[in-house]
């Protein structure tokens, strides 16, 4: 792993506090890393979650994190403090289907927790070999996490990022519930937040894409676990509670099929029902706590059964067919009141049934908990509101910007926070806020001119800040002295004729004066920020139309000719320009023609490199936000040229 492009992380041998030897690097995200490292002291394998929020703080080479500017220093101090009352509070929990915390402390200028390493199988690899699961299976899995989950609720926490990734399955089969990194907890929190929301698309509820953390509860956590069970009856993802929400706003059906009619008659009617109630948009109205849904799932109490669906007939279990759901509480824990494993029986390999599917992204608003108080009425754009004594003046304002800026597009996903395009002092480019979204990446199999390394597959890129321009002679010239490009025409013109080694040589100066957060972007990520929403081959439409960027068939007056000024034809929706032409841009993301994965990250040091977009003298199909082609690392030619992802 090339550290230096892709990461802030701890190098491969660092050791912590004198105890924790980095082994790699698990995950990261907005708010901090994870790592494998191994217990000098035990002489075992764990897991450590460091808090690095990327919007805030940076790792300087002496490895020590330190907040980006003075303005970031309280907010920092403040989000450290809290990551630890966490963890304090995390590692009085002692339950089996909870990964435990070992240990928190205090290194290199910020905070860590140590948590038992689990090996096993994640929910998500099952269920990309399995497709589905039998309801037997899935309450083997669900009940014990939510035994675990009230324990955490009863506590004043929610987890926040409930997932398939995020449940793994141990060796005996018993479920486990990882990365509380994004736990928080219900009070104190004073709804403000400074941070990017953390949430998977199609797992987090809507009131989860809003920063006052008091409009989420048990009920958030709820509606994630039933959208894991969702997915493993379906074989989808539940659509994002966005799109639903701005259905809901303009009368619409909800544009999610309830599981009451996707699996009917395959699953017990009591335990779809419960899937249903537990995913409906408002958090006021799905159950409250997990006894109260326990029990619907278990066909104890009756959910509430969706509008338009008609009851089925029952589902006839074997008597060998009794699950977890069917033991009392009593049979759950054992003689000392702790809950018990229970094995779950070892299953011959189910043929994996090939699916073809988009995964929407869509914008995201507010929506407040179940109010206690008496519900009034209001009337918003002639249409009846029901509201408690807590305004639901954000969800509104929410909702109505969500439907503005989707119109008219296939999908859109926006957080509601304060994000401003933000200038790099040093070159002055401007960068823009791409939110975290989920799209198809690739080409449809009827696309015109798309090759045969294109092919469609679903993916998700968290949210990042991407240069507005391509990046420009100017300011290539106020890091390096010497001006590469064969069209040395001024600074507003992109710089052009640079290898992937001359930008390596750019983004390491400019960290050097600035503030060491830039990168190339990733494959995906300028396919998603190209697309920008839209599904069409072209930012314009279907079909190819000439003089909307400059390649060689687009009949401008550079067509064929050289580079124009950047800017020069409309933005996307994002506000980026030139992203199909002026000049092909390096991503660090490896050549990989089967898209396995190496399209989400970057690369070592050695390797071809993708590169993306058209070009002032490419075809017209090669303007397609979906091609791609690769170059040796020290390649340059006039066609070249590049952007910046900011961390």
């Amino acid at each position: 792993m090339d550290t230096e492009v892709i990461t802030d992380a701890l190098k491969t041998g660092y050791t912590l506090v004198q105890q924790y030897e980095i082994i790699t690097v698990l995950g990261q995200g907005g708010f901090g890393i994870t790592y494998l490292a191994r217990d000098l002291r035990l002489d075992q394998k764990v897991a450590i979650k460091e808090y690095l929020p990327e919007s805030l703080a940076s790792r300087d080479r002496d490895f020590s994190v330190r907040p980006k500017t003075k303005e970031h220093v309280s907010d920092f101090k403040a989000f450290k403090e809290r990551f630890l009352d966490e963890a304090r509070t995390l590692a009085r929990f002692k339950h089996p289907n909870m990964v435990r915390i070992q240990n928190y402390f205090e290194a290199v200028g910020t905070a860590y927790f140590v948590m038992e390493y689990e090996e096993g199988e994640p929910l998500d690899a099952k269920l990309t070999q399995s497709g589905k699961l039998k309801e037997k299976a899935v309450m083997n899995i669900v009940l014990p996490l939510m035994s675990g989950l009230e324990v955490l609720h009863d506590a004043g926490m929610i987890h926040r990022d409930i997932k398939p990734a995020n449940i793994y399955l141990r060796k005996d089969g018993s479920p486990v519930l990882l990365d509380f990194g994004a736990a928080r907890a219900e009070a104190d929190s004073g709804g403000k937040t400074s941070m990017t929301s953390m949430l998977t698309p199609g797992y987090a509820p809507i009131e989860q894409y809003y920063t006052d953390a008091k409009q989420q509860g048990a009920w958030s956590d709820i509606y994630a676990m039933a959208g894991v069970i969702y997915r493993c009856i379906t074989g989808r993802r539940v659509v994002e509670a966005s799109l639903r929400s701005a259905a809901r706003l303009r009368d619409e059906p909800d544009p999610m099929k309830p599981a009451t009619k996707i699996a009917k008659k395959r699953y017990q009617e009591h335990f779809l029902r419960a899937i249903d109630h537990a995913l409906m948009v408002l958090g006021e109205e799905r159950p409250q706590s997990i006894e109260e849904w326990r029990k619907e799932l278990k066909g104890q109490v009756e959910a509430p059964l969706p509008e338009g669906c008609e009851p089925s007939e029952p589902v006839e279990l074997a008597p060998e067919e009794r699950t977890i759901a069917d033991l009392s509480l009593d049979e759950l824990m054992d003689d000392a009141g702790e809950p018990t494993r229970h094995k779950a029986k070892p299953k011959g390999k189910a043929k994996a049934k090939k699916r073809k599917r988009v995964v929407d992204s869509a914008s995201n608003t507010g929506i407040g908990r179940r109010s206690r108080d008496k519900k009034e009425n209001t009337t918003i754009g002639g249409k009846r509101v029901a509201t408690g004594k807590r305004s639901k003046l954000p969800l509104v304002i929410g909702l109505c910007a969500m439907v503005l800026l989707s119109a008219g597009v296939g999908y859109w996903k926006v957080e509601i926070l304060d994000k401003m395009p933000w200038v790099d002092p040093v070159t002055g480019q401007t960068f823009i806020y791409i939110p975290a979204g989920c799209f198809s990446m690739g080409s449809k199999n009827n696309e015109e001119g798309r090759y045969a390394d294109e092919h469609p597959h679903n993916v998700c890129v968290d949210s990042f800040w991407l240069s507005k321009h391509e990046t420009t002679q100017g300011a290539w010239g106020k890091v390096l002295p010497d001006n590469p490009s064969t069209f040395d025409r001024g600074s507003r013109y992109p710089v052009d004729k640079v290898s992937f080694k001359n930008v390596r040589q750019f983004i390491g100066k400019l960290n050097k004066m600035g503030d060491d957060s830039f990168r190339l972007p990733t494959e995906a990520e300028w396919e998603y920020a190209a697309r920008a929403t839209l599904e069409t081959p072209y930012p314009w439409g279907d079909k190819f139309s000439e003089k909307k960027t400059n390649c060689g068939e687009c009949a401008t007056s550079w067509s064929n000719i050289s580079t124009t000024k950047v800017g020069s034809f409309k933005p996307n929706l994002f506000q980026l320009y030139d992203m199909h032409g002026n000049v092909s841009e390096w991503t660090c993301s490896p050549l990989n023609e089967a898209y396995d994965g190496a399209e989400k990250r970057c690369a070592g040091k050695k390797g071809n490199r993708v590169a993306r977009g058209g070009n002032w003298s490419s075809s017209a199909s090669d303007t397609r936000s979906a091609y791609r082609m690769h170059h040796a690392m020290n390649y340059r030619t006039s066609t070249l040229g590049f952007r910046l992802v900011r961390r």
